[in-house]
């Protein structure tokens, strides 16, 4: 049994495919530790996961206001004496970290502390935490076409966003009664990613009574703290009631995809890859300020590979015509399906965990590690 220390609290897209090794980890017999941050997504999430080993460790974000920079360096104080108490009493085989405030200082205290470190990117531009650590990484992982910068001289993998086993499609009859939907008639899931985006929110609102003019039903999922939780009633064209629904939060994210015929959704790695394991056909609205617009680059990518459709922010208005006109299009939705099924080939979670226990861990089983781009 070897024991793992995975860094991957602060947003679900971190979260999520920690989890996920986690769990598999496990269930081959070893022995992972999660660390989180305070944050409540982290918190809500992990409820669904008593059985998995956590610690919560201090952190706080940057801002350039004297008081949140005095709580950014007392946070960071206090992030490094909880990291070097955990990998001491730990002592783990790899530290894997997703990203994020929370991987850059225990990598950097773990790097120090001569612990080998794994560093997993789903986007296709690296994140700031990624790009500063890449050169102390003794494994790096990044997306299909993505390649380090050319003074990086560690072996490095293509490779998905692990996807936790759960995450399956199943029958939309079945999602639809799972979440106490109707069976019959359109269903427009919105997303707007763990932290919830306030502009899919406010165009939802707005959005409801037209959408019921055309016989579609909305399940939008908020953000925790963010929007009125609840059902909303309009009529459709007949005068007949179309209800829908806005909850804070769901921890049934493949009976929610499963249960739609059309996802609008932010572009987060995550929220794209369970899209793939599902085959859901979506619109994308890349959030406009995430960082070096890897959002954007994201949805391009699953465009080009006509997996859905991207459309800016600032089109929200177009949005409706958009969901109509492509929510009847069973063709174009098929199209979507096909492309999205031949996407989802890659079992990016049983690959990385073999690649993770091939090597150092147990050198008699020692395996050829696939050849880099």
């Amino acid at each position: 049994m070897a024991n793992f220390l995975i860094v991957c609290g602060g947003t679900g897209g971190h979260l999520a495919p920690g989890i996920a090794i986690a769990e598999e980890l496990q269930h081959r017999g070893h022995r992972p530790c999660l660390l989180v941050s305070h944050k409540q997504v982290d918190t809500r999430l992990l409820q669904k996961y008593p059985n998995l080993e956590t610690h919560i460790i201090s952190g706080t974000y940057l801002s350039w206001s004297p008081l949140q920079i005095l709580k950014f360096f007392i946070g960071l104080g206090k992030a490094i004496i909880e990291s070097k108490r955990i990998l001491s009493h730990l002592r783990p085989v790899k530290v894997i970290g997703f990203g994020g405030f929370l991987t850059v200082v225990v990598a950097i205290t773990s790097w120090i502390s001569g612990y080998q470190l794994v560093l997993h990117e789903a986007n296709r531009r690296p994140g700031k935490a990624i790009r500063i650590l890449a050169p102390f990484a003794h494994q790096l992982y990044l997306p299909v076409g993505i390649t380090p910068p050319k003074w990086r001289i560690h072996p490095f993998r293509q490779i998905g966003l692990p996807i936790r086993s759960e995450i399956q499609g199943m029958a939309k009859e079945q999602a639809r009664q799972s979440l106490g939907l109707e069976i019959q008639g359109k269903l427009l899931v919105v997303l707007g990613g763990s932290q919830g985006a306030q502009s899919l929110n406010q165009w939802m609102e707005k959005s409801f009574s037209e959408l019921a003019l055309h016989n579609i039903q909305v399940y939008g999922v908020t953000g925790l703290n963010k929007s009125q939780p609840g059902d909303y009633r309009f009529p459709n064209k007949e005068g007949q009631w179309r209800t829908s629904r806005l909850v804070p939060f769901s921890d049934q994210i493949s009976v929610l995809l499963s249960a739609a015929d059309l996802v609008v959704a932010r572009a987060g790695a995550g929220t794209l890859a369970e899209l793939v394991r599902c085959q859901t056909p979506a619109i994308l609205v890349p959030y406009p300020a995430a960082t070096d617009q890897h959002q954007l680059e994201n949805a391009r990518f699953h465009e080009q590979n006509g997996a859905g459709v991207l459309l800016e922010e600032k089109n929200l208005p177009i949005l409706v015509n958009e969901v109509v006109a492509l929510i009847e299009n069973e063709a174009l939705l098929h199209f979507f399906r096909t492309s999205l099924g031949n996407m989802n080939r890659e079992d990016a979670l049983q690959m990385m965990v073999d690649d993770l226990l091939s090597k150092e861990i147990f050198p008699h089983e020692r395996q050829k590690m696939p050849e880099s781009v």
